[in-house]
Parts: C-alpha cells; sequence; structure tokens
C-alpha cells in the first residue's frame, strides 16, 4: 500500500482570500465561515466524505478517481492519502463503531475494507456477476449493507463471517441509491427509477415498498433523524422529502426556484438538516421545526461539483466535497446576533451570508403501498 502525508501550510492552501473589514451582517439571520482546501492530486475527485467516529478533527473521504482514501487532521493541516494499489474506485463510505473504513468498490465489484490502526486494505468479491457495489452503510449489528446500482439489490455481508447475502429489490428496475438502518435495525432504501422508498423490517422477513406521490421524484440519498423519520433528496425535482413511518405520510418540501439540484443529505445531533445542490451551488440548512425556510450558503467555489459527500459533526460543523474542483471543505453557519467578525486574515477562509428562501410544504398519503416477502439472490458458493 502506499501513502502519502502532506502537511497544509495555511499560506500554501489554495483557496479564495476575503478581506472581512467594514463588512456589516446584520441585514442578515445567519452567515456561513467557509474552509476549504485543494486536494493533493490534480484528478482525486474527492467524493464521499466522514467524520472519524474517535476524533472531530479528522475527515475522511474516498477519491474514486485515482484509486485511493484520504484523511484531513483538520488540527494539524495534514493530509494523508492512501493508495489501493488496484483499479477498485472508491465510492460510498461508512466507518463502523471500531473506526473501519468500509466502501464500495464499483469497477471491481468488491466491497472494501480500511483498518486505520494496521493501515491495511481487504477487498471482498460480491459472488455474483457484474455487480455493482456503491453506497455502504451498518447495521445495528455490525453488519455491512451496501447497495447494488446495477441490478437492484441491497447486499449484506457479515464482517466475521465474511459470507455475503443479497436481498433483490422487489421491483425491477429499481436503481437502489442509498442505505441507512434506523433505531429499530430495519433497512431503510431508495429507489431512484421505481419512485419508491423501502424496508426490510427487522427480522430480515418481510419488504415494504411506498410510491412517492409526484412521478418526477427520484428519491436517492436518505437520512434518519432521531425520530426514525426517513428523511430524502429528490434528485428529479426541486424537492426534499420526509416520510413518516408511524403515520405512512410522505412530507415534501419545495424550493422556490425551478431546478436546484438537490444531492447528498445529512442529519445533526439537533435534528436540523443539511443537504447540497448542484445546480444552486450551495450547502442548505432546514429546520424541521421551523418548516418556513431553506438557508442557502453560497460555496465560495463556482461550478464546485457537489453531489455526493456531506457530513456533520456534533456542534453543527458541517463538512463536504467538491467532486468537480478537487477540493474538500467546512463551513460553520453562525447566527448574526452578536457574530464576531474574525480579526486574523486566514488565505482560504471566506464569509458568505445567507439567503433565505421560502419552503413549499405539503403533506401527502403514499401513492401505493406494496408488502413482499424477502427474495435472497442466488450466490456462488
Amino acid at each position: 500500500m502506499k501513502k502519502w502525508i502532506i502537511i497544509i501550510l495555511l499560506f500554501l492552501i489554495t483557496g479564495i482570500y476575503t478581506s472581512l473589514s467594514g463588512q456589516d451582517y446584520s441585514d442578515v439571520d445567519y452567515v456561513g465561515v467557509f474552509l476549504e482546501w485543494t486536494a493533493t492530486s490534480p484528478a482525486s475527485k474527492p467524493d464521499q466524505i466522514r467524520l472519524d467516529p474517535f476524533n472531530n478533527d479528522i475527515v475522511w473521504f474516498t477519491q474514486p478517481s485515482i484509486h485511493g482514501l484520504a484523511k484531513f487532521n483538520f488540527k494539524t493541516k495534514s493530509l494523508t492519502q492512501y493508495d489501493t494499489e488496484g483499479r477498485y474506485r472508491p465510492d460510498g463510505l461508512v466507518i463502523d463503531d471500531a473506526g473501519v473504513l468500509w466502501f464500495g468498490e464499483q469497477s471491481a465489484g468488491t466491497l472494501g475494507k480500511f483498518d486505520p490502526q494496521t493501515e491495511e486494505f481487504e477487498h471482498y468479491k460480491v459472488p455474483y456477476r457484474k455487480s455493482n457495489p456503491a453506497i455502504p452503510t451498518v447495521d445495528k449489528d455490525g453488519n455491512i449493507w451496501i447497495s447494488d446500482h446495477m441490478n437492484g439489490r441491497m447486499i449484506r455481508f457479515d464482517p466475521k463471517e465474511k459470507s455475503f447475502l443479497a436481498i433483490k429489490a422487489p421491483t425491477r428496475h429499481s436503481w437502489v441509491v442509498d442505505m441507512k438502518a434506523d433505531s429499530r435495525n430495519r433497512i431503510w432504501y431508495s429507489c431512484y427509477e421505481s419512485n419508491r422508498i423501502g424496508v426490510i423490517d427487522e427480522n430480515r422477513e418481510e419488504i415494504i415498498e411506498y410510491v412517492l406521490p409526484n412521478r418526477d421524484s427520484g428519491p436517492a440519498f436518505l437520512a434518519i433523524d432521531s425520530n426514525d423519520h426517513i428523511w430524502f433528496t429528490e434528485w428529479k425535482s426541486n424537492r426534499i422529502g420526509r416520510f413518516d413511518p408511524q403515520r405512512k405520510v410522505f412530507i415534501e418540501y419545495q424550493f422556490p426556484t425551478s431546478n436546484p439540484g438537490p444531492a447528498a443529505i445529512t442529519i445533526g445531533s439537533d435534528d436540523i438538516v443539511y443537504f447540497s445542490t448542484k445546480h444552486l451551488n450551495s450547502i442548505v440548512m432546514f429546520d424541521p421545526q421551523d418548516e418556513e425556510y431553506f438557508y442557502t450558503f453560497q460555496i465560495p467555489t463556482s461550478e464546485s461539483g457537489q453531489k455526493d459527500g456531506i457530513t456533520v459533526d456534533e456542534n453543527g460543523v458541517i463538512w463536504f466535497t467538491e467532486f468537480d474542483k478537487n477540493k474538500f471543505a467546512r463551513v460553520t453557519i453562525l447566527p448574526t446576533e452578536g457574530f464576531q467578525v474574525p480579526g486574523n486574515s486566514v488565505p482560504n477562509r471566506t464569509i458568505k451570508k445567507v439567503t433565505r428562501m421560502n419552503a413549499f410544504k405539503s403533506i401527502r398519503e403514499y401513492k401505493k403501498r406494496v408488502v413482499h416477502e424477502v427474495r435472497y439472490a442466488k450466490l456462488k458458493n
């Protein structure tokens, strides 16, 4: 395994310098304090990003274009890159309770594992042809679940037994995008093409799929709040959505603009929702207790290509990747009441005022509910 450690000195960072003196922020509710860094390889294409479970100063992200992973330490400003030494293209990323990284390797048809303690990679071949493992999650039992974009399947991997199970999505041509486990250990998944949100029950015996009210939705990335409400972005529309499993209703929030491109989504410990937009080139904050507004913060780098990577720490600091511009970044959202403009100038720091947009709310029952038995796909021995 090849490994590079780069110390990123603040005055050498490729970034945007903004003079802060004399600016008035009293006319807005919030400001976003952005910090951006350029990845060392010009072809890195930072993708999905996750916080280290043991150190809030450390983030990890995948680099599919150079077949590697990267670790950034915010405190020391050091960037460490790890080469998989193969054509694996790490994509989606999750970190388990032990701090081990798991990631989809679409081009190789494998599930990747990286242990930061030993700094060793392992690759587990999905045991059927033409698999396309993409975005993983971890359930309450420590099993790794990963979506198969090509075959409409949800794959489960048992790290102890090193064995796979594959469950078929009941609806054909679904394109399973993302998967998440809720507090009851149910596995929720999104179906972009068939316009559904599905759930595998905690006993792994039954699948229920709920068809979204609008045909043009295209549910994609998922996040689950403390009440087990399922939040999702809609790639085909100008909305984000929430599904309430108890009430069995969809609640959707629509942008006033026609095509913001909701992309990746995450939820803070206070249930505040954050998501990115491809076409507005912004990070958006949404408070479910308020429900009236989308608070949008424009990313300083234009046409950044934010699409898949976003996460938030326990203090509400949002980290994200800029795929098209080969950057990774963080933004701290602060209320303007009592806000003090930082006295020191940092080359890669930019302060952006919030733009407040109306969120148009609609509550509708699911269009259709379909119950299926779990069907397992055949695997090679």
